[in-house]
């Protein structure tokens, strides 16, 4: 086995002006040590370097291996997609196969078949993204698959997979409770509120929550990091400080491992981290260092993040506007009380950072999205906590989980109401397909409006 950097001479435009942004918010903000982490990082990418690619000819061709399944599976109209990592030369395989057998992460399979380097595969250019960050280097497609009883594993492999599979099985488990006393689509919605899953919501469901702007209450965030912290933090503080620190990171971690490690879920679990750190030895976070720290790890780790995980880019951009833009934002909601002007401030802030993205990828912007998140995010935290409870409930008695669930479905049905009502309304959302360019101008604006502002809200203190 040859490991060997390479050129990657994708990095271009778009790339490019991602590694300047970057550099120029860390510079924003001056912390020495994120400062010089994402300098690294910035500089692997600006040169080139990706994560290492692996060699090894003896896949190639018409060739069996023994391998275990790393991600977890999922399907695709009749297929089913596993990326399986080869046991003797930790290469990674895209495997797509029938839907039936299903097969299960951290299972051993043994593959026979035609394996061709993932740059060959007709897949390769619509789904780059999604090969590069996954660190795929072959692909073999319908081969016969021999389920294997073990895989060789060093004992930290071993375990971690063992965790990560029983986490699984845990948000399984949830998810099955969740169908079980609420009827669909509201059964597919809360399974992503609650636990980022998308695979039971229908692509119309999923066109409807884009069209009208709140599709990123599916996606895993801070909210849900800080439920489980503050739940294990609540159980054990009472036998001990420490140890319900410990355990709330063990829990955090625990969640990201069930839910498949998507950028959000990572980015919120440092910075939560960084909080319940800061707690335990008496100091105060800093998000915008929890924000860079997070992002720096995520780089270092896996530099084509950076570029291909569209996630990764709207949770930073996202998080960086409600820190940066939240301030400025909140005198213009004041209007509506103490409990929804921080709210609706910090989702027009996030959403202002994120539109130049979504613009410049998708193409469409939702116009009426500031108005469905202020009739919708509000009873967000109380529908996850009202539905974990249920859910949880489910577990003891799942007749009390179906008398508790009618709450959470009137949520939901209010959730379906409000999306249809204004997704209904002609120019609901707007074609608008900005270049590379005009992304570059929008947030070299957004960024001169901070600084002026912090410049004025200075010389007023002073």
């Amino acid at each position: 086995m040859t490991a060997y950097f390479t050129f990657n001479p994708f990095y271009i435009s778009f790339e490019l002006y991602l590694i300047f942004f970057f550099i120029v918010l860390l510079f924003f903000y001056k912390l020495k040590i994120i400062r010089y982490i994402s300098l690294i990082a910035a500089t692997i990418l600006l040169a080139g370097l990706g994560p290492s690619k692996v060699s090894q000819s003896r896949l190639l061709g018409d060739s069996s291996f023994v391998g275990q399944v790393i991600e977890e599976p999922y399907i695709s109209g009749q297929s089913q997609h596993l990326i399986v990592k080869d046991q003797k030369g930790k290469s990674r395989v895209d495997v797509i196969t029938n839907q039936f057998p299903e097969y299960r992460f951290g299972e051993g399979l043994k593959i026979k078949g035609k394996i061709e380097p993932v740059k060959n595969s007709k897949y390769y250019t619509k789904n780059k993204g999604y090969f590069l960050t996954n660190g795929i280097n072959y692909s073999v497609y319908y081969p016969e698959i021999t389920r294997q009883e073990e895989v060789r594993q060093n004992f930290i492999e071993k375990t971690f997979i063992k965790f990560r599979a029983s986490m699984i099985n845990i948000r399984k488990s949830y998810e099955s409770i969740i169908s079980r006393v609420l009827p669909e689509p509201e059964a597919g919605l809360f399974a992503g509120i609650l636990l980022g899953s998308r695979s039971d919501l229908s692509n119309q469901t999923k066109d409807l929550l884009a069209k009208v702007g709140v599709i990123h209450i599916i996606a895993l965030s801070g909210y849900n990091i800080t439920v489980i912290a503050e739940a294990l933090r609540k159980l054990t503080k009472h036998f001990s400080p420490k140890l319900g620190f410990y355990f709330s990171i063990l829990g955090i971690w625990a969640f990201v491992c069930a839910t498949g490690f998507s950028a959000s879920v990572v980015r919120a679990a440092i910075m939560g981290s960084v909080v319940l750190y800061a707690k335990k030895i008496g100091r105060q976070a800093n998000p915008i260092i929890s924000i860079l720290l997070a992002s720096s790890l995520m780089v270092l780790t896996n530099p084509y993040i950076l570029v291909y995980d569209i996630g990764f880019q709207l949770s930073f951009a996202a998080v960086c506007g409600m820190i940066f833009f939240t301030p400025l934002c909140e005198k213009f909601f004041s209007i509506l009380g103490r409990y929804f002007a921080p709210i609706m401030a910090g989702t027009f802030a996030a959403q202002i950072f994120t539109i130049p993205i979504i613009s410049y990828y998708f193409g469409r912007v939702s116009v009426i999205s500031l108005a469905a998140n202020i009739l919708v995010l509000p009873f967000i935290p109380l529908l996850m906590l009202v539905g974990f409870v249920t859910t949880t409930v489910g577990f003891v008695s799942l007749w009390l989980a179906e008398k508790l669930a009618y709450l959470s479905y009137i949520f939901l049905a209010y959730f379906f109401a409000v999306s249809e009502k204004l997704g209904s309304l002609p120019y609901a959302e707007g074609k608008i397909q900005i270049s590379i360019i005009s992304m570059f101008l929008i947030y070299l604006v957004l960024l001169e409006i901070i600084v002026i502002n912090r410049r004025l809200v200075a010389k007023k203190n002073n």
